[in-house]
């Protein structure tokens, strides 16, 4: 029974532990920068644009691997 009592005051510490945690990943800065360049419809494409970014990445960030589909 005393198990029980226990209980809800663990369950509160993990829950402010798991807010305090998401709060410092959420203050970390973004590896990468976007920066909108240009935005447009298309003409001829109806319900579609254009987006023209310009990205700026932070040295030293190590992006994993990378892989590229080859279609021919």
């Amino acid at each position: 029974m005393w198990r029980m009592a226990l209980l809800p005051p663990a369950v509160a510490v993990v829950m402010a532990l798991g807010a305090i945690g998401s709060q410092v990943l959420v203050a970390q800065s973004t590896p990468v920068t976007r920066t909108m360049l240009q935005q447009k419809d298309l003409e001829g494409a109806e319900g579609r644009e254009l987006l023209m970014y310009r990205a700026d990445f932070v040295p030293g960030v190590f992006w994993g691997d990378t892989f590229t589909l080859d279609l021919s």
